[in-house]
């Protein structure tokens, strides 16, 4: 990015740093044991959690504004 506050962020999250701090996640999790009815509601959780991440992204995509004055709300 030709933007360096944008850069550093790209950075983060493209750099080996994080990749290892995910990679090291996922091997723990891979070391769990859970059932088959818990591993539906883990995946039921992160769809849900994806789909948030994605509606959050998109709406910053689309400059929109939130319904109510952010402002009022410091400090809640």
């Amino acid at each position: 990015s030709k933007n360096p506050i944008y850069q550093k962020w790209i950075d983060t999250y493209g750099g080996e740093e994080y990749e290892r701090g995910v990679r090291a996640v996922i091997s723990i999790l891979d070391n769990e044991n859970v059932s088959e009815k818990e591993f539906n509601e883990l995946k039921k959780h992160f769809r849900t959690a994806s789909v948030y991440e994605y509606m959050f992204w998109d709406s910053a995509y689309r400059l929109e504004k939130f319904p109510f004055n952010v402002e009022k709300n410091k400090g809640v």
